[in-house]
């Protein structure tokens, strides 16, 4: 079980995190661990709408998990979104 000491601190603005519908429990060599299932969507913290628009209030929020365009369970849509944000700050 996590602390409040071992849950990652706040994340700046700007940063886009795992977030889906579904998720799993896996047992872990150091306990259990809740995984994304399904279509990975990019959510930025304290935000209720994902990336691509999808009302995301009820979904589950990987803290630790920063979402990447190079996973092959990536939404392609916050995909697109998040590459153009990216693009456009790195302008």
């Amino acid at each position: 079980m996590k602390t409040r000491e071992s849950l990652p601190g706040p994340k700046p603005v700007g940063t886009w995190l795992v977030s889906t519908r579904h998720w799993v429990r896996c047992v872990a060599d150091d306990g259990s661990v809740e995984r994304p299932y399904g279509v990975k969507h990019a959510r930025e913290p304290g935000r209720g709408l994902s990336a691509c628009g999808e009302f995301a209030v009820d979904w589950r929020i990987f803290w630790g998990m920063n979402f990447t365009s190079e996973d092959p369970d990536a939404c392609p849509a916050c995909r697109a979104v998040v590459n153009k944000v990216q693009t456009r700050q790195s302008a």
